[in-house]
């Protein structure tokens, strides 16, 4: 398959397996958290190339907790030279 865009890969402490299929947990532009359903292409071992469902603009958090839902309000701070985040709930 040859793609006219490149395909975003992530990290793949960053996917959650639940019932209704792979996900990522991304933050919108209020701090809010979205999740994304994702489908997976190639694995890399330490990453994983996702064919769909993720935007490569899209902030995608690191290491999220099982517990993580939509519209959970997260304070953000960057990873250097990353498009991840890692996040803490907001007080």
């Amino acid at each position: 398959m040859t793609a006219s865009h490149p395909l975003p890969s992530v990290p793949v402490n960053t996917l959650l397996f639940r019932p209704n299929g792979v996900q990522v947990a991304v933050v919108d532009a209020t701090g809010k958290v979205l999740l994304r359903t994702v489908t997976l292409g190639r694995d890399f071992g330490t990453t994983v190339e996702l064919t769909s469902g993720l935007d490569v603009s899209e902030r995608v958090i690191s290491n999220p907790g099982d517990a993580i839902a939509p519209g959970d309000a997260v304070r953000t701070r960057r990873a250097p030279r990353s498009r991840l985040i890692a996040v803490g709930l907001a007080p």
